[in-house]
């Protein structure tokens, strides 16, 4: 499957929001799995009760620890 680049995506800003996100989705195509610039980025969610926040402090705490 070929993905899109994000960077390349055009929003039109002078249709309601509803017609800018179905446009928005049509365009990625998987709004899930798309590029940006050279990176693939693939967004996933787990079943847990920790919150972004507290997976960047654990993964602040790990890297701290390497040192």
């Amino acid at each position: 499957m070929d993905y899109k680049d994000i960077t390349e995506i055009k929003i039109k800003k002078d249709l309601p929001p509803e017609q800018r996100l179905n446009d928005f989705i049509q365009e990625i195509n998987n709004p899930y799995n798309f590029l940006y610039q050279d990176f693939n980025i693939k967004i996933q969610f787990s079943e847990t009760n920790k919150t972004i926040k507290d997976v960047l402090k654990d993964y602040e705490k790990a890297l701290k620890n390497q040192f």
